[in-house]
């Protein structure tokens, strides 16, 4: 019976590492055709190697495509640096849900404002309003996301009727 599933999960975890591997084909072959200059390298080879195990763990679909295209995006003149923000990128998606990251893409597409503060840099600041009803439902996810520290939900001082008197703020 052990062995039975073990089977079976050595199984799933192949199948899911070749989504992965295919995905990064794809997204390869959508870079080539958007005319970057996609240069895979033994380094990036050591971090698609590195960032397997996380993918493989996801049991969403969707989630593991988003570890294909960070991976993909690696090639796009793969520098130390960029690497590294790759890896970086890879272990705050495992630590997340995929409703997370859908939530980090509404913000960042939505209009902001940018403060320059002397001592902390500068910040990206999304008005939370009515209008903005997905994120306004999705209110627990935003307070997760305060929790692992990738935003700040701070009071503000309007007072419009549609305002909810917050801003999402981003390092």
């Amino acid at each position: 019976m052990v062995a039975w599933f073990g089977e079976g999960q050595q199984a799933t975890y192949n199948r899911r590492i070749e989504d992965v591997l295919w995905g990064v084909v794809e997204e390869l072959d959508y870079l080539r055709h958007k005319g970057y200059n996609v240069e895979p390298s033994e380094r990036w080879t050591e971090t698609i190697v590195n960032i397997l195990p996380l993918a493989m763990r996801s049991a969403q679909q969707e989630k593991r495509q988003r570890f294909a295209t960070l991976l993909a995006n690696g090639t796009i003149s793969p520098t130390p640096g960029r690497l590294e923000e790759c890896r970086t990128m890879a272990l705050i998606l495992d630590q997340l849900e995929y409703a997370h990251v859908q939530i980090l893409g509404r913000f960042f597409s939505l209009p902001a404002g940018v403060k320059h503060h002397g001592l902390w840099g500068t910040t990206r600041e999304v008005p939370l309003d009515s209008s903005n009803t997905e994120l306004y439902r999705d209110g627990h996810l935003l307070l997760r996301l305060e929790g692992v520290g990738l935003m700040r939900l701070i009071d503000t001082a309007t007072h419009s009727p549609e305002s909810l008197n917050k801003v999402a703020q981003f390092k």
